[in-house]
């Protein structure tokens, strides 16, 4: 399966939408008009929360971000490397073995690398850099985690806007 996640253009709330390969929607993901943690849910289509994802409060070195469960457990923490460039995010797993994978493919500021769970490939996140489109493409390898994978790319796209706010 192929998704297409693209941040939405008129969105004061931060929302974004995410589509299959035949233009349908795939889960809602929603964020506040308000939130000191830039606070962004994901539904899926029958309006069920399966993941928050929130940036940590203070930031000082490197930006995280969070990603909880729909029970609120922490699931895994995206952090940005401030002073990596080869492989300039990292995943830090609270529970199963969760963790990006670039090759020599990755470039920064390009976003391109796997996601595995425990050594098993789940599915490839790609962003390359362009000013005409502000969107992510996910191949999901395992579709029980397609709500993961969404996550996670929110996640990310947290974490470099919020690095491009504070310099």
């Amino acid at each position: 399966m192929k998704l297409t996640i693209k941040n939405k253009v008129m969105s004061l709330r931060g929302s974004s939408t995410v589509t299959d390969e035949q233009g349908n929607d795939v889960c809602k993901v929603a964020g506040k008009f308000i939130s000191l943690t830039n606070k962004k849910r994901i539904y899926d289509n029958e309006g069920n929360l399966k993941y928050v994802v929130k940036d940590k409060f203070w930031h000082f070195i490197n930006h995280k971000t969070f990603v909880i469960d729909d029970e609120k457990n922490k699931v895994a923490v995206v952090i940005q490397k401030p002073f990596s460039f080869k492989q300039p995010y990292e995943i830090q797993s609270m529970e199963d073995d969760l963790q990006f994978v670039g090759d020599d493919k990755w470039r920064f500021p390009n976003v391109y690398f796997d996601v595995e769970e425990n050594g098993k490939k789940i599915g490839h996140i790609q962003k390359d850099v362009n000013f005409l489109t502000d969107a992510y493409y996910v191949e999901v390898e395992d579709e029980k985690q397609v709500y993961l994978l969404v996550a996670l790319v929110i996640a990310i796209d947290n974490v470099i806007d919020k690095a491009r706010k504070n310099k």
